[in-house]
């Protein structure tokens, strides 16, 4: 059942200097200032990347009747309720990685909907582990995303997006998540030169070289931090393509090259495969395995 949930927001801001987080919020806080914040959000990324946490901040946010500073002012009338223990107009149907959503849920959803937003402020509608929506629930869902009310925000969280339905993903825009990675300029010029060499290669239609780097590869040990260090540079490729980061210091600009060559829909693909190996690689035993496959296959 939707709950209209007592949310302990007082430090949300722990999460904020995190520079992904801090870009995905500007990005969202100036479509919302320019009046143009998609009615549908697909926050994706793995585990432990601070989705759920961040969805409660751009909550907290929306509500504020003061948002000049582009942060919560924690002094008008909804910043003071939301700080004694909840966020006003936020629901939020959080549901475990085992737990199906089901079509009564998205009607009690739906209901909440059509009612009256309070405090002049936008409904937030937030939906943990959306990927479990079931066949019922979703097509229902689709008439929420098809006939929008307005000044209300709907988010759904996912470690990987690909288990929603495309009628769903079509109608929604995504912002991903990477977890527990540094900010590029903490790279060397020489270990981002070599990075994205490689995914030069892992892009290219090269077998050949694919195969190689493959096998080279794959006899590191750190296969994780590699393939890591490819999902933060594909992000920030992401956020160059979105002109949310300037390129104006050495690390970003040895990006320009690559990103160049690629399409938005492009870099998101392999950001969301790339992002979908991390996952794999923390319960698989066969990363060795898994990591070829990925390298031969990734432009296929």
């Amino acid at each position: 059942m939707i709950e209209y949930w007592v949310l302990k927001v007082e430090y949300l801001l722990i999460f904020m200097p995190n520079i992904f987080h801090e870009k995905n919020f500007q990005y969202l806080k100036n479509a919302y200032l320019s009046d143009n914040l998609h009615h549908s959000y697909i926050f994706y990324g793995e585990e432990g990347s601070g989705k759920f946490d961040f969805a409660l901040y751009v909550a907290r946010f929306l509500q504020c009747e003061n948002k000049k500073e582009g942060v919560p002012c924690e002094k008008c009338k909804n910043c003071k309720v939301n700080k004694n223990g909840f966020v006003i107009n936020a629901y939020i149907l959080n549901k475990e990685k085992d737990e199906s959503i089901t079509i009564g849920e998205i009607r009690e959803m739906q209901k909440r909907e059509e009612l009256s937003v309070a405090g002049g402020g936008v409904k937030v509608f937030i939906i943990n582990n959306a990927q479990n929506l079931t066949r019922e629930a979703s097509e229902a869902f689709l008439k929420t995303l098809e006939e929008p009310t307005k000044r209300s925000l709907i988010i759904l969280l996912t470690e990987e997006k690909r288990y929603l339905p495309r009628t769903i993903l079509s109608r929604c825009q995504s912002v991903f998540f990477p977890g527990g990675l540094n900010n590029i300029e903490s790279l060397s010029e020489e270990s981002l030169r070599e990075i994205v060499d490689q995914l030069t290669v892992l892009l290219g239609e090269k077998k050949f070289e694919k195969m190689i780097l493959a096998k080279e590869l794959s006899d590191d040990k750190g296969i994780r931090k590699r393939v890591g260090e490819w999902v933060l540079v594909l992000y920030n490729m992401f956020l160059v393509k979105n002109k949310a980061l300037v390129t104006n210091g050495n690390g970003t600009k040895i990006l320009e090259g690559l990103e160049k060559k690629l399409d938005y829909d492009k870099i998101l693909e392999v950001l969301e495969k790339a992002n979908g190996l991390l996952n794999l690689l923390d319960t698989n035993v066969s990363k060795r395995v898994l990591f070829e496959d990925f390298v031969l296959n990734i432009g296929d």
